[in-house]
């Protein structure tokens, strides 16, 4: 199983310092991945709750630092030499995928091949809004641009016929080292999974817990049966917040998908990789919202965690 660890790139550690800090230091602690989240606005007077918030609204403050996920990228992958990194998930249709395409394939040259792509269809209607964006087509626009991506990554003469996008006759450069950047689909709902049978090369579920992941597997395999894609050429991964405690939590106390003690913790994740987990995002809880703290819970989670969940 390999083991990311996710950039706080929305909230209150969204610097420089922090944003270099805690990727150099996954770097150094030999973690696969980092990972950047992506808003651009965010809505004083939201219409719909988080929809992974476990049945509680939570929202992020609508004056909340947000830095550009495919900057922040970008930054990253020059101070760094070998970890991948990636996006979860990128809200495809805030963006024109011509503009998209040529950003991931100029990071992934930049970065000699590490690029990942969460790809989302996203889900707060007034940032649709805001960026003059139909919140209702969003699903079919989104397919569209995880076509252009593959026309124009991988063929010299690219021709996109689209309902929303056209193009041919034109050159579309830089490609990707591979002329291929890996598509992890984003979202824990049958539509993800069929999207990601279809268009993408994984799936990448979002804050679960065992027994929901579980089911989430199960329902997976089966769409991809019935889509007639081979299970075995997608890659199925988790971003997930973990809160590893001093003491053991009951069940009642672990109000997180993941959280208790390092034996808890560890048990779930353990869970996790029998039920065909590959890629895993964590996503530290800590006391206070630093730099400093993030590295502690990254040096815990390298140091007891890492090494028992990349066994064979």
């Amino acid at each position: 199983m390999e083991i990311g660890i996710a950039l706080p790139n929305i909230g209150p550690m969204a610097t420089r310092d922090a944003m270099f800090t805690i990727a150099g230091a996954a770097e150094r602690l030999s973690f696969d991945s980092l990972w950047v989240g992506d808003h651009l606005t965010l809505p004083r007077k939201p219409k719909l709750a988080y929809p992974y918030s476990r049945g509680t609204p939570r929202y992020l403050a609508p004056d909340t630092l947000i830095l550009d996920p495919l900057a922040v990228m970008a930054a990253v992958a020059a101070r760094t030499t070998r970890i991948k990194v990636g996006v979860s998930v990128l809200i495809l249709p805030y963006r024109h995928p011509m503009v998209t395409a040529k950003l991931l394939a100029t990071i992934d040259q930049l970065s000699n091949g590490r690029v990942i792509l969460g790809a989302g269809v996203g889900w707060i209607p007034e940032e649709f809004e805001a960026m003059g964006a139909d919140f209702s087509a969003r699903g079919k626009v989104t397919d569209e641009h995880l076509r252009y991506y593959r026309e124009v990554w991988s063929k010299d003469e690219p021709k996109v016929a689209e309902e929303h996008y056209r193009l041919a006759d034109m050159g579309v450069q830089p490609k990707p080292v591979k002329r291929h950047i890996p598509i992890w689909i984003g979202g824990n709902t049958r539509l993800a999974m069929r999207r990601a049978a279809t268009l993408g090369d994984g799936i990448h579920f979002i804050d679960r817990s065992p027994s929901e992941l579980r089911e989430d597997i199960a329902l997976f395999k089966a769409v991809c049966k019935e889509m007639g894609r081979p299970l075995k050429e997608m890659t199925i991964s988790v971003r997930s917040q973990v809160q590893i405690t001093d003491k053991p939590l009951s069940d009642g106390e672990r109000s997180l998908p993941i959280s208790g003690d390092l034996t808890q913790v560890l048990a779930d994740y353990q869970t996790f990789k029998k039920l065909g987990v590959q890629h895993l995002c964590l996503s530290p809880r800590t006391a206070k919202p630093t730099a400093g703290d993030y590295v502690r819970g990254m040096e815990l989670i390298a140091k007891k965690l890492a090494p028992a969940l990349r066994k064979a």
